[in-house]
Parts: structure tokens; C-alpha cells; sequence
């Protein structure tokens, strides 16, 4: 016979089972989506010790900014590079690389979270940094340094080019294995809204390591 403990557990479970089937998430996706979504609403909403919300405090905006990385699913793996389909039958693994970096997305939803309070509305943002586009790690590498976060920047994020301009700017080629074809070089597979390519000119590109370029 089960303890109430166990029954509850079950319920709570089976709920939780319930939720992730109708956002056609893993359970496991699911789980890193609520706790992003929880994690957050703590920073970002107003409490007694921070009455703007802790993510006002920009000490503190890079180490936040942060834990949504490692909520960050791994959704999609519908594009791959064309250096990382080479890989097969090496000892070298396809790393995917979130298309947009979790901790740039951490920065447009917190600075958005009227917006992004919203259940819905975040779903589908955790879901866009969520997506995944298979490199070589040498590409990965090459992906990562486009973004910065240190002294010179004033300990907050900023990025060399625009997120939908990081594969072309690193000269990678991606093949869309549903449709069995390379994109253009220079294509974005991942739309990206206005709101968006509008909050990374303004809040994340203005500063002098822009690559002028890419800027526009």
C-alpha cells in the first residue's frame, strides 16, 4: 500500500508527464523550462531586499545571466554544419551549439519580463534558445568568441555581430537535413522576431568591439 507521500508524488508526476506532452516537450526538457522560467521570475520580480527586482542590480546581471544556460534544452538538431557532417565515422562528436547563446536570451528576457511574465510567451522563447545547430568544436570555438563578458565590457554581456550573423561571420556553411539541402551562405535558420534583432542593436552591440561589417 502507498504512503500518502508516494500518492502525492504520483499525482504530482503525472501532472507534470501531462504539461510536458501538451508543449510537445521531453519530460526532462520540461523540467529545465519550469526551472528557467522559475529561476527567473525570483530575479527579475520585486521583493522586500530588491524592490526592482535583483537583475536591476547590474553586479549582478552577469552571474544570473548565467543560470539559464544549463536550462537551456536541446531542441531541434535539424541544422548541422557542413565541417561537422564530415565528423561521422571519427572519434571527433558534433557539438551543438545553442544557435542563440542562453545567457544573451537570459539578458533580452529579463530585460522584457513584462513580456516574458507571461507563461506562454516565455515558453516560446526558452524554446527559440533552446534550438541547437550541429558544429565541429573548432567551430564552436570560433562561435563562442563572438559574444563577450569581462572588464572591457563592464562585466555584461556584448556581442561582436548580430546573433543571425555569428555562422556566416565565421565562414560555416549549414545543411538542413529535413529538406536534404544547404542553406544560402549567410541564411539564419531560426526566425528571429523584430523585438528581437531591435533589442541587440540597442542593448547588446553598442559598444567598440562591434564588427562593423556585420552590424547591420
Amino acid at each position: 500500500m502507498k504512503s500518502d507521500m508516494e500518492t502525492l508524488q504520483i499525482e504530482q508526476r503525472n501532472r507534470t508527464i501531462k504539461r510536458a506532452k501538451e508543449l510537445g516537450l521531453s519530460l526532462a526538457q520540461y523540467n529545465k523550462l519550469l526551472s528557467a522560467y522559475r529561476y527567473l521570475k525570483t530575479e527579475n520580480e520585486p521583493d522586500k531586499d530588491y524592490p526592482y527586482g535583483r537583475w536591476f542590480d547590474l553586479t549582478a546581471k552577469r552571474e544570473i545571466s548565467r543560470g539559464p544556460y544549463e536550462w537551456a534544452g536541446s531542441i531541434g538538431k535539424r541544422y548541422v554544419s557542413a565541417k561537422a557532417m564530415t565528423l561521422k565515422g571519427t572519434k571527433k562528436k558534433i557539438c551543438w551549439d545553442h544557435c542563440i547563446p542562453p545567457q544573451m536570451f537570459a539578458y533580452y528576457i529579463s530585460d522584457n519580463w513584462k513580456i516574458f511574465r507571461d507563461f506562454v510567451a516565455f515558453v516560446d522563447a526558452w524554446k527559440t534558445m533552446s534550438t541547437v545547430i550541429g558544429v565541429t568544436s573548432e567551430e564552436n570555438k570560433k562561435l563562442s568568441n563572438e559574444s563577450v563578458n569581462n572588464e572591457e565590457t563592464g562585466n555584461v554581456l556584448k556581442v561582436k555581430v548580430p546573433v543571425g550573423k555569428r555562422y556566416h561571420k565565421c565562414g560555416i556553411k549549414l545543411y538542413d537535413r529535413t529538406e536534404r539541402k544547404f542553406l544560402k551562405m549567410g541564411e539564419f535558420p531560426v526566425p528571429l522576431t523584430e523585438h528581437f534583432n531591435s533589442y541587440e542593436r540597442t542593448n547588446l552591440m553598442n559598444w567598440d568591439g562591434v564588427d562593423s561589417n556585420y552590424a547591420k
